[in-house]
């Protein structure tokens, strides 16, 4: 018997997804296809044209950190050689009838993640993910304490699929004048809840998540879930059981078991999924509200592109159930 699609509703925002049930029969397609452009991907240490490689440090803008040693880093920061922001005048908006715009005021920074031009963010080990969570909470301090900063977004793109415009891995952290619409929406909805309730909404999708079909993964602080209306097939969402407004509030032990988490959901990926491209991002705010809370949302891009029905409604067409989904990644490998 063929089952019944199925609309749903976004956790917080107005937002809707169709899990389109009667699609999800062939849930390896996807993994093969992502084989097949893994066996052709040559695996070199070191790579002399790359920028981001050892030896080619004079390439990049000058640096802003290195952890590990003077001659081979662990990590390395250093602004955007193109940055899609500038620092030289602050913001400033203007107003033309209907019209809004000022001049594109902001930080923007690189961190290269590991000195292997080859190596991913899943082969790292969750001691070197913690390190790369605790080296962006340090460089989020700094920046959104500059002037003229509102927040702070940490980005990874991975797969040229998914933006990344070099192969050597690395984040970025771009700062904006403003608090982006799609948190703020979130903030919005979160102190709704939390006015209404007294409960933060967040650890109440947690609590939901942790005893789901749809969860990977749970250690003492954080879970990690297939969303339930997601906006891309695969799509994780990684929470802390307990409330934290962002990662500056995280100590070190919090931050360890972080990396144990993303470590987890990423090699899960990586070995399940065929290693697709993602996108991953860190919906946070830069001071302290007991109405939201951080979170990480990976979104794996399996699919490639939106169609009509996606770019026309908003609506999200989704080919395999978040339960399915969440059943693949959980395969031991």
């Amino acid at each position: 018997m063929e089952e019944t699609n199925e609309l749903r509703k976004d956790y917080l925002l107005d937002e809707w997804a169709i899990i389109s049930k009667n699609r999800s029969s062939r849930p390896f397609d996807h993994k093969q296809t992502f084989e097949k452009n893994l066996t052709k991907t040559k695996k070199v240490e070191l790579d002399l044209n790359c920028p981001f490689c050892l030896g080619n440090e004079k390439q990049t803008p000058p640096e802003i950190f290195r952890t590990g040693s003077k001659i081979k880093w662990e990590l390395r920061g250093f602004n955007n050689k193109f940055s899609a922001v500038q620092t030289k005048t602050e913001f400033k908006k203007e107003r033309n009838g209907i019209l809004e715009y000022g001049n594109a005021f902001g930080f923007h920074e690189v961190i290269v993640e590991t000195n292997n031009h080859s190596k991913e963010l899943s082969e790292l080990t969750k001691e070197e993910l913690t390190d790369l969570f605790t080296a962006y909470k340090e460089r989020e301090n700094e920046l959104k304490r500059k002037k003229g900063v509102k927040h702070v977004l940490v980005i990874k793109n991975f797969g040229k699929e998914c933006g990344a415009s070099l192969a050597h891995n690395h984040s970025q952290l771009i700062t904006f004048p403003f608090i982006p619409d799609k948190i703020k929406r979130e903030k919005e909805k979160a102190e709704e809840y939390y006015e209404k309730n007294g409960k933060n909404v967040f650890m109440e999708i947690a609590r939901i998540e942790k005893n789901s079909e749809r969860k990977l993964f749970e250690n003492n602080t954080f879970v990690a879930f297939t969303a339930f209306a997601p906006k891309y097939t695969y799509e994780i969402w990684v929470m802390p059981k307990k409330q934290f407004s962002n990662l500056e509030e995280m100590d070190s032990d919090t931050l360890k078991d972080l990396g144990e988490a993303m470590k987890f959901v990423l090699e899960k990926l990586r070995t399940n999924i065929g290693n697709p491209p993602y996108n991953y991002f860190l919906h946070e705010l830069m001071e302290s509200n007991p109405a939201y809370c951080f979170h990480v949302k990976i979104q794996p891009n399996v699919k490639k592109v939106y169609g009509g029905i996606e770019k026309g409604s908003g609506i999200i067409l989704i080919e395999v159930s978040p339960e399915q989904a969440a059943e693949e990644l959980r395969k031991q490998s």
